[in-house]
């Protein structure tokens, strides 16, 4: 039996027949399999609901793996600390609603591309001009969890690519420029899902992301 959380009481192990595990911080205990003897789930199928949250939980889990290591593993790591927990346990926490039964990202305005301690300026807007996406906003915010050299970042979400997260390599910005620009690499068809944040210079803080669609 291992202690996984002693201030909360959460261990994981097996003991007697009983086998207890840790998901999303929550303690859970199932029976063991007795040899020979197949489960109801065997036998008569998974119920719709649990498979359906069998399949989220699956591709959730997929996307996070992918996104640390496609995307960024700094943002999820330090996010994590912040909150004392695991990086997955957070990301799914946070953007497992997103996704429906089936498994795909539907809903993509309340998805967090990134998460933190780091304020957001006021009144964030884009604009295109040609292939350049400009970025402004106001910053009257002032503290410990803002800085003027922290830099602009941009995630995107082709919604015809939903289960393929792009960190945005072209952009120019800091906090205290008041605007900033960027190019989409090699742009795919349809709506593009464009998530703004702002992250330290040393990837030690990042702020919460903020949704914009563009068709």
């Amino acid at each position: 039996m291992k202690v996984r959380d002693l201030n909360a009481g959460l261990v994981s192990g097996k003991m007697g027949n009983l086998i207890y595990y840790v998901m999303d911080g929550k303690q859970y205990v199932r029976r063991a399999a007795l040899p020979g003897k197949k489960r109801k789930s065997e036998k008569e199928g998974f119920h719709p609901v649990h498979q359906e949250q069998m399949n989220r939980f699956s591709i959730v889990q997929a996307f996070y793996s992918f996104f640390r290591e496609r995307v960024c593993e700094s943002i999820w790591k330090t996010a994590a600390r912040s909150a004392h927990c695991r990086a997955n346990n957070l990301f799914h926490r946070l953007n497992s609603p997103c996704f429906n039964g089936a498994g795909e990202l539907v809903d993509f305005t309340t998805f967090r591309f990134s998460y933190g301690e780091l304020l957001l300026p006021r009144n964030v807007n884009i604009t295109q001009e040609g292939d350049v996406y400009r970025v402004t906003w106001e910053d009257e915010r002032s503290g410990t969890l803002t800085a003027a050299d922290d830099k602009l970042c941009v995630g995107v979400i082709y919604e015809s690519l939903a289960l393929g997260p792009k960190w945005v390599k072209e952009v120019c910005g800091q906090r205290g420029d008041m605007q900033g620009t960027f190019r989409l690499d090699n742009p795919a068809e349809g709506a593009k899902h464009i998530y703004c944040f702002f992250g330290r210079e040393d990837e030690t803080a990042y702020s919460e992301s903020l949704h914009f669609k563009l068709e």
